[in-house]
């Protein structure tokens, strides 16, 4: 989202933010301190995640919507979202939900990476990716990160209590 600092408006999903001149200090400090985007040379501001969602990889901040980007640009894949899992090395790596466009074949994740590799740098890589038919969604119809979340989590819980 790139929003002129002179005079905008920017609605966010729970309010409204009134851009003025003298309140553009205070907002690039806010979004170049969080690593989540920051003023250009054109005098914008550029933001690029929520700050909730960007996942700290190995001391790197690495936002999801970066990778899925990438992803988005597989001939194969209709939709994508990115959560950060925990990793014992990194603290937290990347893992990709893919759907897959009608008629394509699955791939790996070693196929994956081999498309990746001039798209993204190593730490943003997804260390892991599920094919799935669909990807859950939000009421309004956006891709819902929540309950890959949330299914995730159980399932590593439930793995250590086996361990």
């Amino acid at each position: 989202m790139r929003v002129a600092l002179e005079r905008a408006v920017v609605i966010d999903q729970r309010r409204k933010f009134n851009l003025t001149a003298g309140s553009s200090d205070s907002i690039c400090r806010r979004t170049e301190g969080a690593g989540n985007g920051g003023l250009d040379q054109d005098g914008f501001v550029t933001l690029v995640d929520r700050k909730k969602d960007m996942i700290l990889c190995g001391g790197f901040n690495v936002f999801p919507r970066n990778v899925e980007e990438a992803i988005y640009e597989h001939p194969a894949v209709a939709e994508v979202t990115v959560i950060g899992i925990p990793d014992a090395y990194r603290g937290q790596s990347a893992k990709a939900f893919i759907a897959l466009k009608p008629g394509h074949l699955a791939f790996g994740i070693d196929e994956l990476k081999a498309f990746l590799a001039d798209k993204l740098a190593k730490y943003e890589m997804p260390s892991e990716m599920e094919i799935r038919a669909s990807l859950p969604k939000t009421p309004v119809g956006k891709l819902s990160k929540k309950e890959l979340l949330a299914e995730e989590i159980a399932k590593r819980q439930a793995v250590d209590v086996q361990a």
